[in-house]
């Protein structure tokens, strides 16, 4: 029996000695190990040991130390003990990158050029087994955001992109499918995870409504940028240097979805984007599990983001309470801020605009903190005891938050002059 470290401790050991800038970035990864030639015998000693099985279609073996110890494969979900070779289970990994295992003695087996590839910083299939599991085109993908210096072999794209044109994609799982989304959403550079899904059509065939965005065309004195899916992707940029969460970054993703649909006639214009936004991010998570705080952030954002980009041109104290409501300001939650945060990622992913000031987030906040008093309030107290019926407590309570915007709103309008005569360049936008 024969131990080999394998998987991404073996690529960033090379990736140290070759490109030391990239391995400086890596994250630390779990050490794995396959066994080669085991005998029954050698099972039984494992066990003795204190390893534990975990599986039943792909056997691994926890260490007491909880490294990971795979017995030697050579196709997806069979493992033969004493018959299957190093090669044989190299050889049906994904990428070159990732099928190479190093020795005791820190030697590398190298079977198919994984150490000229990444010296070379080119991601390349590693032969016919790739295509046993088309969600390898979105680990390709995710491999590229990644290591975003690295180009991707021109015979490994026609693999993928066959495999997209194929419709197998479409019978991936869509547990992993929105797995493996989420992650690359939190890569190096998700940017350039799109760009290849986009590329590699897996865009086309799972989420055809960010597809169908490029070469949809917004009002230029909005949107300079250009088309949607340029805007959606400088958004997602900024999401990277503000380092949003995968929820916050769901939700830039599919904020503008609802402009794809908007009728040619209307264009450049997208009146009523909000609703249709709305009704496809329901269909992707109809299809795909989203979790739920990661749903509800997308439509809080789809159907609010344009009423608080215009928050400060609210006169009226009961639609500026509505809209605290729909952005959930007054419930203990993260949801507020998180909406805050995309929205202000939506705001700055413009061409010239990146770097803008985005004061709506906080004039909103101020306004839910003038609410958050509310009930602290005599006044409140009052109706509480003269009005004890649910309904009508709830009414009294609405009468006051309005009460209450309504003189913050009034001290708002006092300083308009020192606002407009600020020198800072301010963010006001209209509905689109």
């Amino acid at each position: 029996m024969e131990i080999y470290l394998v998987g991404g401790s073996v690529r960033n050991n090379v990736l140290k000695k070759e490109h030391p800038d990239i391995f400086s970035r890596q994250n630390a990864t779990d050490s794995d190990y396959v066994i080669v030639g085991a005998s029954e015998d050698d099972i039984k000693e494992l066990q003795k040991s204190g390893y534990q099985m975990v599986g039943k279609d792909f056997p691994i073996w926890l260490s007491p130390n909880g490294d990971e110890y795979a017995i030697a494969r050579s196709i997806r979900g069979s493992a033969g003990p004493d018959k299957v070779s190093l090669e044989d289970d190299l050889g049906r990994r994904d990428l070159t990158m990732n099928a190479m295992a190093q020795r005791k003695d820190g030697s590398v087996v190298d079977p198919f050029g994984g150490m000229a590839d990444i010296r070379n910083k080119v991601l390349r299939h590693v032969g016919d087994s790739f295509s046993e599991d088309p969600l390898r085109v979105l680990r390709l993908a995710r491999f590229s955001a990644r290591f975003p210096e690295f180009s991707i072999a021109g015979r490994t794209k026609e693999i993928c992109i066959s495999l997209a044109d194929s419709g197998a994609l479409e019978k991936v799982s869509p547990d992993r499918v929105w797995n493996e989304m989420q992650r690359g959403l939190m890569e190096y550079d998700p940017v350039k995870f799109l760009h290849v899904l986009k590329e590699l059509k897996v865009l086309k065939n799972l989420f055809p409504e960010l597809d169908i965005l490029s070469g949809v065309m917004q009002p230029l004195q909005h949107h300079p940028e250009g088309d949607v899916w340029t805007h959606t992707i400088m958004a997602l940029r900024q999401s990277i240097q503000h380092n949003l969460s995968v929820d916050e970054r769901v939700a830039v993703l599919f904020h503008d979805v609802g402009k794809g649909v908007t009728p040619k006639e209307l264009l450049p214009s997208h009146v009523g984007h909000e609703d249709a936004g709305e009704e496809l991010i329901y269909r992707i998570s109809n299809r795909y599990p989203l979790t739920k705080n990661q749903r509800k952030l997308a439509l809080t954002v789809c159907e609010n983001h344009t009423r608080v980009h215009t928050c400060m041109d609210i006169k009226k104290p009961s639609s500026l309470l509505r809209l605290l409501e729909k952005t959930h300001a007054l419930q203990k939650n993260t949801m507020f801020e998180q909406t805050l945060a995309v929205c202000q990622m939506d705001a700055q992913g413009r061409l010239g605009k990146e770097s803008t000031p985005y004061p709506q987030a906080d004039y909103l906040r101020e306004a839910r903190n003038v609410l958050s008093c509310v009930p602290e309030t005599d006044a409140w107290r009052e109706h509480v005891v003269d009005e004890p019926d649910n309904q009508k407590s709830a009414e009294a309570k609405v009468r006051l938050q309005i009460n209450a915007l309504n003189y913050w709103l009034k001290t708002q309008s006092l300083s308009v002059d020192r606002e407009e005569n600020d020198d800072k360049p301010i963010l006001h936008m209209a509905p689109m």
